[in-house]
């Protein structure tokens, strides 16, 4: 299953959605400049102008396109649970990034971060 977990701190965020959210082919990434994660993860090419994800076909999507094939992100401060991408495995994505766009369909890269495999994952709290 993949786990996406937003976890926004602010009083002053209302809950926003229609965020894109995609796997990128830099990391280490500066998450103060979400530039550092580079551009998508399509090692086949496959987003070319006019390309559209299939959610229906997630094989014809590219290979980082996580809300193409899983649906977008409405941040709330609540975990979201997606159905595994099986396009896609923990070692296709290591040494890579998660990039999160601005709401509604937005270009702009407001959150981004390194993919960890499970075990090194930091614990809440600590």
């Amino acid at each position: 299953v993949t786990t996406v977990k937003l976890d926004y701190k602010s009083q002053e965020m209302n809950p926003t959605s229609g965020h894109g959210f995609h796997i990128h082919t830099g990391a280490p990434v500066d998450e103060s400049d979400c530039s550092t994660a580079k551009g998508h993860y399509d090692p086949a090419g496959v987003e070319v102008d006019g390309y559209k994800c299939d959610a229906a076909k997630p094989a014809a999507c590219y290979r980082g396109d996580l809300s193409g094939k899983l649906g977008p992100l409405t941040i709330d401060g609540k975990e979201h649970t997606f159905e595994p991408d099986k396009t896609i495995d923990l070692n296709d994505l290591r040494g890579r990034s998660v990039v999160v766009h601005a709401a509604d369909g937005g270009a702009d890269r407001i959150a981004c971060g390194d993919v960890l495999p499970p075990e090194e994952c930091p614990v809440p709290g600590d």
